[in-house]
């Protein structure tokens, strides 16, 4: 499944106010991902994955995830790269 949460830390879950196991293995894109921005968040998935230019990775970012309540969240992110011998990227 694309873009899905593989794992989430207790920060996460206490700024978001989601359960761990309401937001693991489910998309991101249909849960803390804005509609508007979705389509971005792929193309820019799709293009590292391409191309491994870190245009994102390991910088700090303000974005705006969607709470439990389905409100916007202002939020600094550091964006970074897990590889795995099992699973991948």
């Amino acid at each position: 499944m694309k873009n899905k949460v593989t794992n989430i830390n207790k920060d996460v879950t206490r700024i978001l106010g989601y359960k761990r196991n309401d937001i693991v293995n489910m998309n991101i894109n249909s849960t803390i991902i804005p509609k508007l921005l979705a389509d971005i968040h792929d193309t820019l998935i799709d293009q590292y994955m391409e191309t491994s230019k870190k245009r994102v990775i390991g910088k700090l970012r303000i974005l705006f995830p969607i709470n439990s309540d389905g409100y916007l969240v202002p939020t600094k992110v550091i964006m970074k790269v897990l590889p795995s011998l099992r699973e991948g990227l």
